[in-house]
């Protein structure tokens, strides 16, 4: 008797497992290399990444999308989110950093360009909190 129920209880979560595993999820593609990748600190199912493209993806991994920024004109080296998950910063081979409002999903907006000494390219970035203001530190 007891046999038959652990199999009649294994043969349920076997078929709901096979339903909640069931669902496909899309496959984005991306031509060209990723050269870095960023997850949002407050929200893990958004992640940006950037590279050849001269753009930047934001992939809602939850609901099978990606948006696409567009505005460098090279390649995309660097992407940080802030630490409120507000903004995400980005670095790029044009010699500009651009910061970006991507709280509204879908609808992200370029906030600033600020250029860049030709010396020096955005390898790496990190925001830092001074006082009431986000501040972007780059490197490399």
């Amino acid at each position: 008797m007891m046999s038959k129920r652990i199999f009649g209880i294994l043969a349920m979560l076997l078929c709901l497992s096979r339903f909640a595993f069931a669902q496909e999820h899309t496959y984005f593609e991306t031509e060209g290399s990723i050269h870095t990748t960023a997850f949002s600190p407050v929200n893990a199912s958004l992640v940006a990444s950037a590279g050849d493209e001269h753009t930047i993806k934001l992939w809602h991994l939850r609901e099978d999308t990606v948006t696409t920024l567009r505005g460098h004109t090279d390649i995309v080296n660097a992407v940080a989110f802030s630490p409120d998950g507000r903004m995400l910063a980005s670095g790029s081979d044009d010699y500009t950093l651009r910061l970006w409002d991507v709280r509204q999903k879908g609808r992200p907006r370029c906030l600033s360009t600020l250029p860049l000494e030709p010396a020096r390219q955005s390898r790496l970035l990190l925001f830092r909190q001074t006082g009431r203001r986000w501040r972007v530190r780059e490197g490399m």
